[in-house]
């Protein structure tokens, strides 16, 4: 199984995810659960089916009512206005 680095921003509406696997990033967008828990446990139970988690990183809508741990997986918390700023600093 190969090692993937997640990051996912939680919407109302939607979750976007990324998925980093090697240096080669995919997206995905998934319809959010009224939940955050219940929508990240989707997410990971999505994703190891094929790979196995080595990072998560969350921010978005209610991200830090999320535990630090979650399903053995250490939650990383960022602020969403500091990722838009990384991302176009990036671009």
């Amino acid at each position: 199984m190969n090692e993937i680095d997640v990051g996912v921003d939680f919407g109302i509406t939607n979750s976007d995810v990324a998925i980093n696997s090697g240096g080669s990033v995919s997206y995905k967008t998934l319809k959010s659960e009224k939940n955050i828990h219940l929508s990240l446990n989707n997410i990971i139970k999505d994703l190891q089916r094929n790979s196995v988690i080595k990072n998560i990183s969350v921010t978005g809508g209610k991200h830090l009512d999320l535990p630090d741990n979650f399903d053995g997986l250490k939650v990383l918390k960022k602020n969403e206005i500091d990722c838009i700023g990384a991302g176009a600093k990036y671009l």
